[in-house]
């Protein structure tokens, strides 16, 4: 599985939580777009106070590991493992887009959508690719299918496509990985 850098990047800089601060027994109180809380506050914020404390992430991430451990054996499977994994990843996007969408109109502009990095002929691929329905905006479904793990390859392809197209030529696909790069991941 690889997520490509770009999404890593968005997806950073929603969740930016200091881990020197988090090991003193709290976390920060980030605010994030125009205001709202983080995607991290959003997650772990059960009381709703702006603050998050090392007890609610440990009453969510419990929450999470007993959700998934079926089996009640307190232990996880790498089944389960990766049932975690997709329930976190489901609701880390769900709370990006719920940040995201500023003028709560349950779509993201492009403008929304780079709200916490610069416009760049990547991004504005990505959003236009995952943009299915062509009405320049993106839903929470397709800021999903952008965002999931799965389809890391829409920033690839993006990223390559430096001509805006919706097409790679073989130059612009060359182009991305130079030669004697590649091979086992």
């Amino acid at each position: 599985m690889r997520i490509q850098t770009a999404s890593i990047i968005l997806l950073g800089s929603l969740l930016s939580i200091s881990t020197a601060s988090f090991a003193k027994g709290g976390a920060p109180n980030h605010s994030g777009v125009s205001g709202k809380s983080s995607v991290f506050t959003a997650i772990y914020d059960t009381d709703g106070d702006g603050a998050v404390t090392t007890a609610e992430v440990t009453a969510v991430r419990t929450a999470d590991f007993n959700a998934v451990d079926t089996d009640s054996s307190a232990t996880l499977s790498l089944a389960e493992y990766q049932n975690l994994e997709t329930n976190t990843q489901t609701r880390e996007i769900k709370a990006m887009f719920k940040v995201l969408d500023t003028d709560l109109n349950s779509a993201l502009s492009l403008s929304e959508f780079a709200a916490n990095t610069s416009v760049t002929t990547a991004v504005s691929n990505a959003f236009a690719l995952a943009d299915s329905d062509n009405n320049s905006a993106l839903s929470l479904d397709e800021f999903t299918v952008l965002q999931g793990y799965k389809t890391g390859s829409i920033w690839g392809f993006a990223a390559l496509d430096t001509d805006a197209s919706k097409t790679l030529s073989l130059t612009e696909f060359l182009a991305g990985r130079p030669a004697g790069t590649g091979g086992k991941h």
